[in-house]
């Protein structure tokens, strides 16, 4: 998969395969910023790349009332929802930015803590277009 990328998901299994080709392109270090409504499909998603690193997606909870979740797979993958924090130094005190730069970290709802995600980071924009389509694209940042 080349970045930038925009795909259209119309079922479970195509956002698996649109999470899987993306997920070939990732290495440990990655920050990618999934960005989305409420129910637009970011957990999804992610349940999806998981099994791209040998996770089992059944296993991938969303992570909105524990801040974040790591998972260990062939790299560790950190799966973090700031939709509850109001500042950064709300994510430091979590140890949110402790999770950036090891393994794979993605991290939904990042407006507290922008300004300390790397520049060279992946966004991944999910839109609900209809019941069961997705909008799915994705840039540098």
């Amino acid at each position: 998969m080349i970045v930038p990328f925009a795909a259209t998901s119309r079922s479970l299994s195509d956002t698996a395969r649109i999470a899987e080709e993306f997920a070939a392109i990732l290495k440990p270090g990655d920050v990618i910023e999934l960005v989305g409504d409420l129910g637009a499909g970011k957990t999804t998603f992610v349940k999806s790349l998981a099994a791209s690193f040998g996770i089992d997606p059944d296993s991938v909870l969303s992570p909105t009332f524990v801040l974040c979740r790591t998972y260990e797979g062939i790299v560790p993958l950190h799966h973090c929802d700031l939709y509850r924090l109001e500042s950064a130094e709300e994510a430091e005190e979590a140890g949110i930015l402790e999770t950036i730069g090891d393994g794979i970290t993605l991290i939904e709802w990042a407006d507290p803590i922008r300004s300390y995600l790397p520049k060279d980071r992946y966004v991944v924009r999910i839109t609900k277009i209809g019941e069961t389509e997705r909008r799915i694209e994705g840039s540098k940042a």
